[in-house]
């Protein structure tokens, strides 16, 4: 499993689902290999301290690739397309006999990593790298893009948020190196769509994202308090929701944090005592917070994909409240245990609405852990992921 990030060198859940995804094939008795880039970690991580209570499953060999040149490796990759100074991880590929090689986030390995190795290939698209050189689909760092397919405004767009453009998306890099793939996997019929209208020939099949069962939680917090999880960078939309804190009778419990706009987040709050910080917590308290919560308040400003928090929630029968963006909708909709909204108004209304209505919140509660079990379960997961491996090394076999 080729993976730009891998915990504990990781900044975002696109890793910790490959985390998962790799222990518990492992624990299935594959013997499994990561591939991932200490370099890139460092290069994007303003904080090069690296996580802990990460373990990895015996069968689970992991090649930290870190070359002599630092941070020219990853910034070569980006620019180019190209796995500058990474001749390990095309060894490892290509003199290996793999059953199948599982790309994950390729942006600092460069696109042309699909090439490498003779094994079946298959590729997650955990963001939108493969048609937004932002990876975020956001135009200018500020209001989302509506654009379908790359084109020199991406590359204006690159340029005025401080960014060296990507000259090989102008060349047939891409399209050429995914032709080595027998699959894509999107974690959102959002996604697919994306990718399709933006010009993406390859094969595209969706399959949810899961998240390891919790382990048993009692509901034992006395107050009533909504919660958000997650960085505190400004796209995730935390100071959406603050304000609206001085008049809701509930506190806000912020998890997290380690963000670029933690500071200002702070100064926000300032002189609120119904929101409180947290920091990073490990899963076993974070599970506590989870089940004694409310609602789940996702407020991200960017089309996130399918975020990892919103299934956590979940998996602990706790409605979420999501921003009209992304794949956010898709998994309210589909488990029927939450709130969408488009403005402060609304957002207003679903919070006083699951706070009041204890009826309302026990019924999506129950949709909740129904949802998780069918859709998001491990069990769930790994009945399509087995085959829809199959049908790629079939069709690979057949060609």
């Amino acid at each position: 499993m080729p993976t730009t990030f891998y915990p504990p060198y990781n900044t975002g859940g696109d890793a910790i689902h490959v985390y998962s995804l790799a222990n518990s094939l492992a624990g299935m008795g594959h013997q499994i290999d990561i591939i991932h880039c200490i370099d890139s970690y460092q290069f994007k991580s303003k904080n090069r301290q690296t996580k802990i209570g990460y373990k990895n499953h015996p069968n689970i060999t992991v090649y930290s690739l870190k070359s002599r040149v630092g941070d020219l490796s990853p910034v070569m990759s980006y620019l180019t397309g190209y796995p500058f100074f990474k001749r390990k991880l095309a060894d490892i590929l290509q003199k290996n006999t793999y059953d199948l090689v599982h790309f994950h986030g390729v942006s600092f390995f460069g696109v042309k990593v699909f090439r490498y190795g003779s094994a079946p290939k298959i590729h997650t698209a955990h963001t939108h790298f493969l048609i937004c050189p932002q990876t975020t689909m956001l135009k200018y760092g500020k209001a989302s893009c509506n654009k379908k397919k790359f084109d020199i405004h991406c590359q204006i767009c690159l340029m005025r948020t401080g960014k060296p453009p990507q000259i090989w998306r102008h060349t047939k890099l891409l399209e050429e190196s995914i032709k080595h793939l027998g699959l894509i996997i999107a974690p959102s019929e959002y996604l697919k769509n994306k990718l399709v209208s933006g010009g993406i020939k390859s094969k595209i099949a969706v399959l949810p994202h899961f998240v390891q069962e919790p382990s048993h939680v009692k509901k034992e917090y006395k107050k009533d308090y909504f919660l958000f999880v997650g960085r505190t960078d400004w796209y995730k939309g935390l100071q959406k929701i603050m304000p609206l804190f001085g008049n809701i009778k509930a506190e806000l419990f912020v998890i997290g944090g380690e963000g670029n706009y933690d500071k200002q987040l702070r100064v926000l709050a300032s002189g609120n005592k119904k929101i409180r910080f947290f920091g990073r917590l490990d899963n076993e308290y974070l599970g506590k917070f989870y089940k004694n919560a409310i609602a789940t308040i996702i407020p991200s400003i960017v089309p996130e994909v399918f975020p990892m928090v919103a299934l956590e929630s979940l998996s602990y029968g706790t409605p979420i409240i999501v921003n009209n963006v992304g794949g956010l909708p898709e998994i309210a909709l589909k488990s029927k245990a939450g709130f969408v909204f488009k403005d402060d108004k609304q957002l207003l209304s679903a919070l006083n609405t699951v706070k009041d209505d204890n009826k309302l919140r026990s019924y999506l509660s129950k949709n909740a852990l129904r949802a998780y079990k069918k859709h998001f379960s491990k069990k769930a997961f790994f009945k399509k992921y087995f085959e829809l491996i199959e049908n790629v090394k079939e069709n690979t076999a057949h060609n």
